[in-house]
């Protein structure tokens, strides 16, 4: 098993460990890409269980949450016009005070804000500096690194969320367009 094709994916109200995930999908983009949500559920199911145990009484839901992830992954739309994409916001910091402060921080901010994402701490040296050279804490807004270095205001959090392009609220300013 390797520690770098290790996911971990929305699963109802909580979240599981999917080994081999990233590989599933580079092999299934392919063939699975323009088949319909059920069909691909059930490729990927095959194509994951290989690695990972998953009781019967849960592959409904799994394959569901598979589906969703690799429509995810190719980038593609809900039928309803939302984005499968959701905020992913990564805190880079070997585990000090600081860093579990950023944590509790973003959780709070996303919580007062209402806004729907994942907020996971990066704790390993090695995934952290395959994000370039950054001083702990920062911040990985949808992909995006934000170097931090200290602990971000609220403001600031707010500016670098607009910067990775997320509309924050209603009764906050949207992020100005570019023009192109």
């Amino acid at each position: 098993m390797s520690g770098s094709d290790y996911t971990r994916i929305r699963l109802g109200d909580g979240e599981v460990g999917i080994v081999g995930l990233a590989a599933a999908f580079d092999e299934a983009k392919e063939t699975l890409a323009d088949k319909a949500d059920q069909e691909v559920g059930r490729a990927l199911l095959e194509r994951v269980k290989a690695q990972n145990y998953i009781p019967v009484s849960a592959q409904d839901r799994y394959s569901e949450a598979l589906v969703r992830e690799f429509r995810k992954f190719l980038g593609h739309s809900c039928e309803d016009g939302q984005d499968y994409r959701e905020l992913s916001i990564k805190v880079l910091g070997p585990g000090c005070s600081q860093c579990d402060q950023l944590v509790a921080r973003v959780i709070e901010f996303m919580a007062e804000l209402e806004l729907p994402a994942s907020v996971e701490h990066i704790t390993d040296l090695l995934e952290i500096a395959s994000y370039g050279f950054v001083k702990p804490p920062a911040l990985v807004i949808n992909g995006r690194v934000f170097p931090a270095g200290s602990m971000p205001t609220k403001k600031r959090i707010i500016a670098m969320l607009a910067e990775a392009g997320v509309y924050v609220n209603a009764h906050l300013e949207a992020p100005k367009q570019k023009n192109v």
